[in-house]
Formats: C-alpha cells, sequence, structure tokens
C-alpha cells in the first residue's frame, strides 16, 4: 500500500475535510493489513514503513472518536425508546397470560412500575350514592342521537350480533360508550374523539374536552401542541391479549397515561382499561422525580354473569363516570364530588 496516500487522509482531516465514518474504518482495516505484511520485511524496510504504524494510530484515534461522536447522538434516541422498551416487555407479559407472573406475589402487577418510580396507591370504591346519580345523568341528551336508552339498546344489539373475546368486538362497546358521553358534556364544551393518535402514540384512544373554536381547529388536523393547555384528555386503553383480568393490564395502561402526561406537562391525568364489558379507571399522580403513584377502582361489570344480560343501572353509572372524568380528567380525585372514594383499609 502506498504510504503517502494515509499522509493526504490526515491532511484532510487536518483542514476538516473529514471523510464518512465507514471510509476511516476500511482505511484503518488496510493499514492494519499493511502493519502485518510490513512485520515481515528487512530491518531496512521497517525503517521506511515506521511512518505507517504512525498513521495507523493516528486513524485509530480519529475513527474512536469520531465512533465516540456518534454514541453521544444515540443516547437521546435511547432514552426515547425505554419506555417503548417497557411497553413492549408488560405486552408481552399480557400476551402470554397469567403464567408470566408469580403467582406466588399478590402483587406482581406492580413490580414493573415500582422500579420505574410509579408506587399503587390503593384501590377506588364507588360511593354509595354513585349509582343513583348515575341513573340520574339519563336525562342528559335525552332527545340526542345517542340518548341514554339509545346507548342501551345499542349495546344489546352488539351482544347479539359480535361474539365477545377479541379486539375488534371491544372497539364497538367502547366507541358505543364514547358516543353516548359526547352528548352528556357540559354545554360551551365539545367532545373530540382521537383514535389511536396521541403525543406519544400509545394510548388506543384520547377522548378531548375543548371550547368549540378549539375543536374546529384540531378537527382540521392542527398539532396537538398548538391547542396549549386549554383541553382536557381522557385516555382509554384498550385490554388486549389472552387474558380477561383487567388487572393484568393495568401497568401498560399506567405506562402510557405517565407518557402521554409527560409530553403534554400534566402532573395529574386519569383514563380507563377496558375491554368494553368490564371497566377500570385509573387516576395517576407525577411527582418531581419523573415516577407517580396512582389510584385504580375495581372493575365496573356491564355485564350480569347470572342473569347474561346487560345491567341498565351499570351502563348509567359508567357512562357518567366516563363524561365526569373527562371534564376533570387533570384534576386530583375530589372525593366529595367524585363517583369514587379510596377503599377503606380493614382494622
Amino acid at each position: 500500500m502506498d504510504t503517502v496516500t494515509p499522509y493526504r487522509i490526515i491532511l484532510k482531516h487536518e483542514q476538516r475535510l473529514l471523510l464518512p465514518l465507514t471510509q476511516f474504518e476500511t482505511v484503518y482495516e488496510s493499514l492494519f493489513v499493511s502493519s502485518i505484511i510490513v512485520s515481515t520485511m528487512s530491518a531496512k524496510q521497517q525503517k521506511i514503513s515506521g511512518l505507517s504504524a504512525v498513521v495507523v494510530n493516528a486513524i485509530q484515534a480519529l475513527v474512536q472518536e469520531l465512533q465516540q461522536e456518534q454514541s453521544l447522538n444515540r443516547e437521546a434516541a435511547e432514552l426515547d425508546s425505554q419506555l417503548d422498551g417497557v411497553l413492549k416487555e408488560l405486552q408481552a407479559k399480557v400476551d402470554h397470560g397469567p403464567q408470566s407472573y408469580s403467582s406466588s406475589n399478590t402483587t406482581e402487577d406492580y413490580l414493573d412500575l415500582e422500579e420505574m418510580g410509579i408506587f399503587f396507591s390503593g384501590l377506588l370504591d364507588l360511593k354509595p350514592d354513585a349509582i343513583s346519580r348515575g341513573v340520574k345523568t339519563d336525562s342528559l341528551g335525552a332527545d340526542s342521537l345517542w340518548s341514554s336508552d339509545m346507548l342501551y339498546r345499542h349495546l344489546q344489539f352488539l351482544k347479539g350480533l359480535v361474539p365477545q373475546g377479541n379486539e375488534a368486538a371491544a372497539r364497538l362497546w367502547i366507541n358505543a360508550f364514547l358516543y353516548r358521553v359526547a352528548f352528556m358534556i357540559p354545554s360551551g364544551l365539545n367532545v373530540v374523539l382521537s383514535v389511536d393518535h396521541t403525543p406519544s402514540g400509545y394510548v388506543d384512544s384520547t377522548a378531548m374536552v375543548m371550547s368549540p373554536q378549539k375543536a374546529r381547529l384540531f378537527l382540521q388536523e392542527l398539532p396537538l401542541h398548538y391547542l396549549e393547555n386549554e383541553y382536557s384528555a381522557f385516555f382509554v386503553s384498550e385490554a388486549k391479549g389472552p387474558d380477561p383480568r383487567l388487572r393484568k393490564h393495568v401497568p401498560q395502561a399506567v405506562v402510557e397515561m405517565l407518557s402521554c402526561a409527560r409530553s403534554s406537562g400534566k402532573t395529574t391525568i386519569r383514563g380507563v382499561v377496558t375491554n368494553g364489558h368490564s371497566w377500570s379507571f385509573i387516576i395517576l399522580k407525577l411527582d418531581e422525580n419523573g415516577g407517580g403513584s396512582y389510584f385504580r377502582s375495581k372493575a365496573l361489570e356491564i355485564l350480569n354473569s347470572i342473569e347474561d344480560s346487560i345491567s341498565k343501572e351499570a351502563v348509567s353509572t359508567t357512562s357518567a363516570i366516563i363524561a365526569h372524568w373527562m371534564v376533570h380528567s387533570h384534576a386530583e380525585l375530589d372525593v366529595e364530588n367524585d363517583y369514587f372514594c379510596p377503599e377503606l383499609s380493614p382494622l
């Protein structure tokens, strides 16, 4: 190999005319081979080829420097992918069913979250007046397309039409509740439903409550950050996988909510994990360290398993809670006015 060529490369580097890293690595490999050949030459030849050793060392240092720069650029991407990695791990556990969890630990669904600094605060119970309050909301939107009676009849129709237990069927049930709730929101506010598109990209549905003016802008595909913070977002995470127990899907839903809260600058966020028939509500509060704590409700069941029928009271109560949580999605739990209260610890 011509000993002049490497020096031209070094001069180019001194003049800051950098070649791509792959070219430097190719040159380095060639010089390495040359150095092996040089070792078999005579002493006189080795004296001349001593320059090649200097070039090898120089280019090796240059390659290492460029590799370090690339490593720094990769760090940001690696940090961004950490949450995505956690989501994939949790989804894998869900997809493999309950056997992927230790049966010896009753808090197995909280272990991964605790590693991220997210702690389970406790269960939420329905307040004694929750059902009666929910039934009273049947009058909201009574003359609209999606009245309470319309929702109930629609769910009965779906029950007799679509087999249970698959994601497509769950989406039909979930959407029906969201359509009904759109007519329960206080006047002067609009509901905008974004399916499979959120700032973080993780949550299945986002129901946003905002002014009619902001709603028009959003429906024109205006980027969400232009809306500033003048909206309230309620997140709906669809339970996926063969395990029907919502508790097994809570960790993934919480991670999704955490990501969305961080990206939107919220310190409190509410959501729900559901398969369309069972609904478990979650409220997550972030702390200053980037973690947080959350409450989740016991599952509200729409279907009466004994009679194999849909409970109209449960449908009304679930709709009322979704509507209330949509409007107050970024407010801390107000026990006096909410449908839930923290479960009392046994004495």
